[in-house]
């Protein structure tokens, strides 16, 4: 039996121990066990901090809660905002329940229930969250084994495995894995240590569960998702064509190819996008006038007095100073504005929609009779197109061209600088035989005075020739004046279409929308192939008609894919960036870092040992504040992506941001406390890094218990009580137009009123859970104790989150449950995470064996994930053919298509050519 040589037994903080032991071992090995630290990185013992969390954060949550609970049913116009706005009205938020009642009713509602009036959205992050709650289920059963298993191998004076232990006195560090302490193998006979056995089987419950209930999560994913696919909403029934040919870049030619690929009647409506920057900007211009008439006019309604502004910029240069201060009539002067706005803007929309051939009532044929400066208005294929069938009977002959040339004919002249284009000229014989037979048909001169009997024949006929000169030179100045008139109008065509021209405006963009009669035709639309080019006539789900980014539609498959790049580059860089200013947070949140920082915090921890367990919770607080800042910068990176969506904006947030945090928050944080915990025992004993590792990877749960909790507490406190909204809501009725109704329940600059439903960010929110499941998976095996810690704020996060679903947020801005499937890819990339971290430890816990049999259980999660990938994520973006035919036979007669389809996907700034002021003079009421 080995003898202890031996041991140092010294007092760290306030009676903490650390232990240093040489152990008599046979000469092939000699090793030093140096037990960790048992304090965290803060140098305060990790149950004094999770304490000293629940007491601050804990505390102060607790406090939130019960001042919502008093508020709740006093103040329903600011805690039941669905059932205050009628649009928002639903049967959940009729049911709005007791003070106290509602924590438990609220967990009554059905997915159906949740699906039907709160959205697709709602009902995904609500079962995203039980998913979580259920797979503690299967920590919580495991630590029942797990915990008495990890503190009985370290107690004092027990004998495992070859060698004695001391077990570190904190509880925290007791109950986790790394108390463990490693295998050794001077025998033969026991190659597995019952104690590495445990969690191996931990791992096979824990991860077998989580991939079950993704499974059981993907059935009734997908059943819902068919029928959220089949609602009669214009997206469901519309695809999105991107990289159309030039050749097909218009209406008539988008919808004439849909019609001749599916039966006829079943294309109802095809839209091309247009480029139109002047007249997106002359909209906004016409939006802004409309505000200021419709406030001017409340001011007076309710005043009685006639606002008045000073003009930007005057008409007129001002004669004087007092001109150019004076002060305009604010009703008179943007009613002129917004006039003369309608007016641009309905001409600019009539020339955009004969640019693009949109207009009905305008025959593109007729481009060819018109002079050569509309010719580059259209494709140059389809110029060829119109030409061709005009030279042969609207051409000038080859005689006629040379007669020309040589000018013998004086008859014609050539338009443009084209021969194709001849304007016959009326010469003034012509014009006088013209005259002539108006005389003859009484519409001439009036002669029947000068026909006296004493006027001779020879001095009538000079008297008439005279006459018929004079008639004949008005006529010509009449003739020129047409002429020059109608030239006038080609000319101020011509300058509205060089305007257009210049500026790409009506331009034809390389994409689309096509809406169909039936699903069963969207479906197959959207899995057809449609052209042999690659990138060329690619078709894909159409998003809402709210929901789309109008800037992004459009965009070539070069800008696309440059805009992927360069947001992937812009967050990679931001990663390795992060990645050095978590470091410094970490660090900076330590306790004997920030006295460094700040000397005079030390005297204050010397006088009580509670200022350093308070000053523990400043790294989790930067953390948080780190994670708000990271949300926004991220949401920029992902637009410039291209993507044509809200939806596909969020999705890409939600996985940048999830991947984000289990790179920078997780394993950053990780490892670096890992090293930092024990860089000193490091550098005394560099052989024994292993060993340190082997225990301070584990011993990092007490700080992401410590997160956890912080991060929910804090960001649940603000939500139930609504403490942004309020504030916000306080300073609108404080600032702002509030004169009338309608004023009052507008926004503000950023300041909206309590009676606007915010947008409910699930995308956003989930991504910063993906983060708490990642810390569940990893150390639900390694420190069971965190299993009940994320059961309990699972919970809290689905009562308070369906409250707010039911009560607070309205299904207006729906991304179909879109996050789920990336949802379900991150979660199993934290299951790899965690099967590797935990093989990692079994590995430097030199127990070979124990990393042995937990490699079948990551081989699985690989073919678990194969599996899947096969056809469950396919399955959630098409409608069944036979759910798409049934479906379409109900919707025959009961669904009106045109009033649900048409103009639907007409660009917003094309919808109305004109625009009126809601408020009306209160003198105009009277007389209505």
């Amino acid at each position: 039996m080995d003898h202890l040589l031996f041991q140092n037994v010294t007092l760290v903080g306030r009676g903490f121990l650390s232990y240093d032991y040489v152990w008599n071992v046979p000469p092939r090995r000699t090793t030093i066990y140096t037990s960790i630290n048992t304090q965290d990185l803060s140098g305060q013992p990790a149950t004094l901090i999770l304490e000293t969390t629940l007491m601050s954060y804990g505390v102060l949550f607790l406090v939130s809660f019960l001042f919502f609970l008093f508020l709740r049913n006093r103040y329903k116009t600011v805690y039941n905002v669905n059932e205050t706005v009628e649009e928002y009205r639903t049967p959940l938020s009729a049911e709005f329940h007791g003070p106290l009642s509602w924590m438990w009713k609220v967990f009554r509602v059905s997915d159906e229930e949740i699906f039907t009036h709160c959205g697709m959205d709602a009902v995904v992050f609500i079962r995203c969250l039980r998913y979580g709650r259920r797979v503690t289920y299967a920590g919580m059963l495991t630590s029942l084994f797990l915990l008495p298993l990890y503190a009985w191998s370290c107690a004092p004076s027990s004998y495992v495995g070859s060698h004695h232990t001391i077990c570190p006195p904190d509880p925290l560090d007791r109950w986790n894995l790394g108390a463990v302490p490693n295998q050794e193998y001077d025998t033969l006979d026991r190659p597995l240590d019952p104690v590495f056995a445990a969690p191996v089987l931990a791992a096979y419950v824990v991860f077998g569960w989580a991939l079950y209930l993704l499974l059981d999560e993907f059935r009734w994913y997908t059943q819902y998702q068919h029928r959220h696919l089949s609602k009669a909403l214009p997206n469901n029934y519309t695809v999105y064509v991107k990289h159309i040919p030039p050749n097909m870049r218009s209406d008539k030619a988008l919808l004439a190819y849909f019609s001749a690929v599916f039966p006829s009647g079943d294309v109802v409506d095809a839209r091309v996008a247009l480029a139109t920057p002047k007249l997106d900007r002359l909209v906004a211009e016409r939006n802004a006038v409309v505000n200021k008439l419709e406030r001017a006019i409340n001011v007076y309604n309710e005043k009685d007095v006639r606002p008045q502004h000073m003009p930007i910029v005057p008409k007129t240069p001002p004669t004087s100073i007092a001109d150019s201060i004076r002060n305009v009539d604010s009703i008179d002067t943007y009613t002129s504005e917004l006039a003369k706005l309608n007016i641009r803007i309905t001409e600019r929309i009539d020339n955009v929609e004969k640019l693009s051939g949109d207009n009905p009532d305008y025959d593109k044929d007729q481009l060819g009779r018109r002079p050569s400066f509309l010719a580059p208005l259209y494709d140059f294929e389809e110029s060829i197109t119109c030409f061709e069938g005009i030279h042969s009977s609207f051409a000038p002959s080859s005689d006629m061209r040379s007669s020309i040339r040589s000018g013998k004919n004086k008859g014609y002249e050539v338009l443009d600088g084209n021969e194709n284009y001849l304007m016959e000229i009326p010469s003034i014989s012509d014009q006088i035989e013209v005259v002539d037979d108006d005389m003859e048909e009484g519409f001439g001169p009036d002669l029947s005075e000068n026909d006296g009997p004493g006027l001779s024949e020879k001095k009538k006929k000079r008297s008439t020739k005279k006459k018929i000169k004079k008639n004949a030179s008005a006529l010509r100045k009449k003739t020129f004046k047409s002429l020059a008139a109608a030239g006038s109008e080609i000319v101020a065509g011509a300058n509205a279409v060089a305007d257009l021209l210049s500026t790409n405006e009506g331009k034809r963009l390389d994409a689309g929308f096509v809406s169909f009669r039936t699903l069963t035709a969207r479906q197959t639309a959207i899995q057809m192939i449609h052209s042999c080019t690659p990138f060329t006539m690619t078709v894909e789900e159409a998003p809402h008609p709210k929901d789309i980014l109008w800037s992004n539609v459009g965009k070539d498959h070069r800008a696309e894919l440059a805009g992927k790049v360069t947001g992937n580059a812009l967050t990679v860089t931001l990663c390795l960036f992060w990645t050095v200013l978590s470091v410094f947070v970490t660090s900076l949140g330590k306790v004997d870092a920030l006295v460094n920082v700040l000397p005079f915090l030390g005297k204050w921890k010397e006088k009580s040992d509670y200022v350093g367990s308070l000053l523990a919770q400043i790294e989790p607080l930067l953390l948080v504040v780190l994670l708000a800042l990271l949300t926004i910068v991220l949401m920029n990176f992902a637009k410039h992506e291209g993507l044509v969506s809200e939806s596909q904006l969020q999705a890409s947030l939600f996985q940048k941001l999830s991947l984000f945090l289990i790179v920078q928050f997780f394993f950053v944080k990780m490892i670096s406390s890992s090293v930092l915990a024990e860089l000193q025992l490091m550098i005394n004993y560099p052989r024994e890094i292993v060993d340190l590792l082997a225990r301070a990877v584990p011993d990092q749960s007490s700080s992401f218990m410590q997160y956890v909790l912080v991060q929910t507490f804090v960001y649940l406190g603000t939500e139930i009580l609504r403490l942004r909204p309020i504030l916000f809501a306080w300073i609108r009725s404080r600032m702002g137009p509030n004169l009338t109704e309608k004023e009052r329940a507008q926004q503000w600059l950023l300041f909206r009123p309590l009676c606007i439903s915010g947008e409910s960010e699930f995308a956003t929110t989930l991504a910063n859970l993906v983060l708490f499941y990642s810390i569940l998976l990893v150390y639900s095996v390694m420190s069971p104790v965190l299993n009940w810690i994320m059961c309990a704020v699972f919970f809290l996060l689905s009562m308070v989150y369906r409250h707010q679903v039911y009560y607070i947020y309205a299904p207006t801005h729906e991304t179909e449950g879109n996050i789920f499937p990336q949802f379900v890819k991150m979660v199993i990339l934290c299951i790899y995470v965690a099967e590797v971290t935990l093989m990692g430890v079994l590995g430097l816990k030199k127990s070979p064996v124990a990393v042995g049999l937990v490699f079948p259980l990551l081989v699985g999660t690989v073919f678990f994930n194969m599996y899947i990938n096969l056809e469950h994520y396919r399955l959630t973006k098409f409608l069944p053919s036979t759910m798409s035919v049934e479906e379409d036979k109900k919707n025959i007669g009961s669904i009106d298509f045109d009033e649900l389809l048409i103009g639907k996907y007409l660009q917003p700034s094309m919808q109305k050519k004109t625009m009126e002021p809601d408020s009306v003079l209160k003198e105009l009421r009277i007389i209505d």
